[in-house]
């Protein structure tokens, strides 16, 4: 595991997380780059930081759901997350090693 509890966040999530940053939510970034998806409407700069507004919001969650549901290795990503929150929970359980996805290219 990587993350420790601590104030405020929930550890397990981010640990869920971690192998499918790179997969998931890089690729949403690249795809809606590289197809001029982006808009400026979709950011505001507050107090030094750039943030999606909710059109924004909503816009890279429908990107995200698509690439949820496209294919790896004959299963959906949302199918290998789910297989993996089972992996930590058998390795919590100690049914099992944890063995993290990794996607093969």
């Amino acid at each position: 595991m990587l993350h420790s509890p601590g104030g405020g966040r929930s550890s397990l999530s981010l640990d869920l997380a971690e192998p499918f940053k790179s997969v998931l939510a890089d690729s949403v970034i690249f795809r809606l780059v590289r197809r001029k998806m982006l808009d400026a409407s979709w950011f505001d700069q507050h107090d030094g930081a750039c943030l999606l507004t909710e059109t924004g919001r909503r816009n890279v969650a429908e990107q995200f759901s698509v690439r949820l549901e496209e294919l790896y290795q004959e299963r959906t990503f949302r199918e290998w997350v789910y297989r993996e929150a089972l992996a930590v929970e058998r390795h919590v359980l100690g049914v099992a090693e944890y063995e993290a996805f990794r996607r093969r290219v």
